[in-house]
């Protein structure tokens, strides 16, 4: 693959830390490792996905490596057996 190939196929694909800041200030619903599910506004976030989320009256700190999953709507957070109603 030549550079000028793999520059194009990188630019294709954001980094996870765009994405993040695409999400700022927005609704987003978190799931730990823990299988906690957390559904607030992001307020801040750095490099090593640490996240500070607005919930309702107070802001919570969660620690980066506690994350599973950030995502902007519901849907996204449940698996396909969830969705379909039934076991997959």
């Amino acid at each position: 693959m030549t550079r000028e190939n793999r520059d194009k196929n990188e630019n294709r694909h954001d980094q996870p830390i765009d994405i993040l800041m695409g999400m700022a200030n927005q609704q987003v619903y978190v799931r730990l490792v823990d299988r906690t599910e957390l559904v607030g506004r992001l307020l801040d976030f750095d490099q090593y996905m640490n996240l500070k989320i607005g919930l309702d009256e107070e802001d919570i700190l969660v620690r980066g490596n506690n994350v599973m999953l950030i995502a902007d709507s519901w849907e996204d957070l449940k698996g396909p057996e969830t969705k379909a109603g039934k076991p997959a």
